[in-house]
C-alpha cells in the first residue's frame, strides 16, 4: 500500500492564526503558516511570527501578495527571493516552503522559487489527495479541502482549470452535499485506503468571517485519530525529494 499523509496550510498571517496555532497544538497537528510581508488585511509582527515559528513551519508568502501570473518576471524573482530572506531574518532558520498567493503562478516561476532555494511550493487545488510531485528540482505540493463552504460551482472551475477532472470525480464521491467535517473524514478514509496525501488549508481570517471555528475543532480530531502520517509541508517536501518518483500528476498552472 502506498504511504499516506495528512498536512495542512494557512495563509496570510492574519492574528487569528494565533488562535488557529493553539488549536492545532492541542490536537498535536503539524501546520505550515505562510506569511506575506504586507497585504491588504494587517499581518502578524516579526514578534508574534517568531513565537510562531517555535511550534510550526513559516514559508514565504511573496512580499505584497500579487497575483504571480500578472507580474513582470524581475518583480515576480524579487517577490520569490526577497520573501525568503524576509522569513529567515525573522524566524532565525531557514524558509523550505513557498506559496504562490491564490495558488496561481506560471511555469517560469518553478525555476525562480528552485533558484531562490526552497525545497518546495504549495499551490492549490480542491479534491486532490495525490503526492507530491518533483517539478524543475522541487517538491510541488496540492490541496485537498480548503476550510470554506465552496458551491459545487467552483470546484468545476477548479477542476476545469488546472485540466485535472479527476478532481472533479472526488469531489461528487467524497464531498458533494456534505458538510466540511464530513467531506474531511471521507476523504481521509479514502487517503488511508489507498495511500495519497490529505491536505487540509485555509484562511484563519475566513474561519472567523464564516463562523467555521466549531467545524475545524471536529475535523482536528477527525485527522488527529488517522492513520495517516502527518507532516509539515516542508517535512512532506523532503520526503518527496528523498523517494521521488511518486505516482503523481505534474500540477497544471493557473494561466487565466
Amino acid at each position: 500500500m502506498r504511504a499516506s499523509y495528512l498536512t495542512t496550510s494557512w495563509d496570510d498571517g492574519h492574528s487569528l492564526d494565533l488562535r488557529l496555532a493553539e488549536m492545532l497544538a492541542r490536537h498535536g497537528l503539524p501546520a505550515t503558516f505562510y506569511i506575506p510581508f504586507r497585504w491588504a488585511r494587517p499581518v502578524l509582527p516579526p514578534a508574534a511570527i517568531r513565537d510562531l515559528a517555535s511550534r510550526f513551519e513559516i514559508g514565504a508568502h511573496t512580499m505584497n501578495h500579487p497575483d504571480l501570473r500578472h507580474t513582470a518576471p524581475d518583480r515576480a524573482r524579487s517577490e520569490i527571493v526577497d520573501s525568503k530572506h524576509y522569513i529567515e531574518d525573522i524566524t532565525g532558520v531557514s524558509c523550505a516552503m513557498f506559496a504562490p498567493p491564490g495558488g496561481s503562478y506560471r511555469p517560469a516561476h518553478l525555476a525562480m522559487v528552485r533558484d531562490a532555494g526552497y525545497r518546495g511550493m504549495r499551490t492549490v487545488e480542491l479534491m486532490n489527495t495525490g503526492h507530491p510531485t518533483r517539478v524543475s528540482g522541487i517538491a510541488v505540493l496540492l490541496t485537498s479541502l480548503q476550510m470554506f463552504p465552496h458551491q459545487p460551482a467552483a470546484y468545476i472551475r477548479n477542476a476545469a482549470k488546472r485540466l485535472h477532472p479527476g478532481n472533479l470525480l472526488t469531489y461528487w464521491s467524497h464531498a458533494h452535499r456534505r458538510t466540511l467535517e464530513r467531506a474531511a473524514e471521507a476523504l481521509v478514509t479514502r487517503v488511508v485506503q489507498s495511500g495519497g496525501v490529505f491536505h487540509l488549508w485555509g484562511h484563519s481570517w475566513e474561519i472567523e468571517e464564516r463562523g467555521l471555528w466549531p467545524a475545524l475543532e471536529t475535523i482536528f480530531a477527525i485527522l488527529r485519530a488517522s492513520l495517516c502520517r502527518p507532516l509539515s509541508n516542508g517535512a512532506l517536501s523532503e520526503e518527496t525529494l528523498k523517494h521521488e518518483p511518486f505516482a503523481g500528476t505534474v500540477p497544471h498552472p493557473d494561466l487565466s
